[in-house]
């Protein structure tokens, strides 16, 4: 079995305010950067076979925290990037919540598209593909993955059969942490949106 420690990259000035998606820049602010360290000290003690990042800076600036302390290297990989808000990168959420195919999309994302963007069917693809590489490259390993919030939802939503309309029922916070066991047999969710995993089972 692979265990996958999903973590989502710590908080930046855009969270909740703006749809940052695939833009360049937004780094981690004070408080993002304290919820990698935090996040780095409660991983340090495990034994980790690999860390895989999505390419934004965000993310690959929360996975250099957590592999500074195992003295890792960290592997980019594109199927782990945030979803392609396609005409809606750059625009205030609150500007966005009154638009109706904004709207729709929140209310039936399996349904409706994002403009000139990403299905969210296709997200929760290649989410699924590059964790079953990683699998196979580690079938006994532990493997740190950090992404996004809504590719994390997609792809433990996935494994847990929900489908793509009930995954945002599920709370990934910036810096936590999910534990996804993945082998051919079975997936079993150990934790979601943890803050320590010193506390799991793990």
């Amino acid at each position: 079995m692979t265990l996958f420690l999903l973590v989502r990259h710590g908080l930046t000035e855009a969270v909740g305010k703006i749809i940052a998606g695939r833009l360049p820049g937004f780094p981690l602010n004070e408080k993002g950067r304290a919820e990698a360290a935090a996040l780095a000290a409660s991983l340090s003690a495990l034994k980790l076979d690999a860390i895989h990042s999505s390419p934004l800076e965000r993310a690959r600036e929360t996975a250099a925290i957590v592999a500074a302390p195992h003295g890792s290297s960290v592997v980019e990989n594109e199927a782990l990037t945030d979803i392609d808000f396609g005409r809606w990168n750059a625009q205030p959420i609150s500007h966005l919540e009154s638009i109706p195919a904004f709207q729709r999309f929140n209310q039936h994302r399996a349904f409706c598209g994002i403009p000139s963007g990403e299905r969210v069917s296709q997200v929760q693809a290649r989410m699924v593909d590059a964790l079953a590489q990683v699998a196979e490259a580690h079938p006994s390993g532990t493997v740190v993955v950090v992404s996004h919030g809504d590719p994390i939802r997609l792809a433990i939503g996935f494994y847990l059969g929900l489908g793509v309309d009930l995954v945002q029922r599920l709370e990934i916070g910036t810096g936590s942490v999910s534990a996804l066991e993945l082998s051919e047999q079975d997936a079993k969710l150990h934790a979601l949106n943890a803050r320590d995993v010193r506390m799991l089972p793990l």
